[in-house]
C-alpha cells in the first residue's frame, strides 16, 4: 500500500469481517382500523418493526381464531425497519357474520413475528327493516321524527329525504 507520493507503508495484520446472523423477528405494533361493521369494504393499515427491516407483511382471517387465511401478501422492497403496509380488503362477497383479522410480518432472514391479537369486525350487508310507526312532529320549528324500535342493534340515520 502507498500514499499519493509513493511512499509504501507497512502492511498489516490479515482481518476477517462477519456479519451476525439476523435471529430477531419483526414485532407488530398495529392492526387498523378498530373493531367495527363494514359493508363493502375494509381499509386494513399494519405497522410493523424490526432491527433490521421488515420484507413481508401478511394480514390474515378468520371466522373461528384456530384457520386463518391469508388475504394479501404485502412485499415491502426497500425493507424498511419501521414497516407500513396498507390493504383495502373488499369483503362485498363475504357472508354476514364476525370475522377475525390479524397480521404477521417476516424479515429478509425469514424470522415471523409473534402473532398479536386479533380484531374483530362484523361484516353486515343487511339493510335495516323499514321502520313502523313513524311519527312526525313539530314543535316551535323543530320538526322530530320517531319510530318504533325494529330487530336492529343499531341504526344511523344519513339523510333524511
Amino acid at each position: 500500500m502507498s500514499d499519493i507520493y509513493g511512499n509504501k507503508g507497512e502492511y498489516s495484520h490479515e482481518i476477517e469481517v462477519s456479519t451476525l446472523e439476523d435471529t430477531n423477528p419483526p414485532v407488530i405494533t398495529s392492526v387498523e382500523p378498530e373493531a367495527g361493521r363494514y359493508a363493502n369494504n375494509i381499509r386494513l393499515l399494519g405497522r410493523a418493526t424490526d432491527d433490521v427491516g421488515v420484507k413481508t407483511f401478511v394480514f390474515q382471517i378468520s371466522q373461528d381464531k384456530i384457520n386463518w387465511s391469508d388475504i394479501q401478501n404485502i412485499d415491502l422492497t426497500d425493507e424498511p425497519k419501521n414497516a407500513r403496509a396498507s390493504y383495502n380488503f373488499d369483503i362485498s362477497s363475504y357472508d354476514d357474520g364476525i370475522y377475525y383479522i390479524r397480521s404477521k410480518a417476516y424479515d429478509a432472514a425469514g424470522n415471523v413475528s409473534s402473532i398479536k391479537p386479533y380484531v374483530e369486525y362484523y361484516i353486515d350487508h343487511t339493510p335495516p327493516n323499514t321502520p313502523t310507526g313513524v311519527r312526525v312532529t313539530n314543535a316551535q320549528g323543530n320538526i322530530t321524527i320517531e319510530w318504533d324500535q325494529g330487530e336492529e342493534i343499531e341504526i344511523f340515520l344519513k339523510s333524511v329525504d
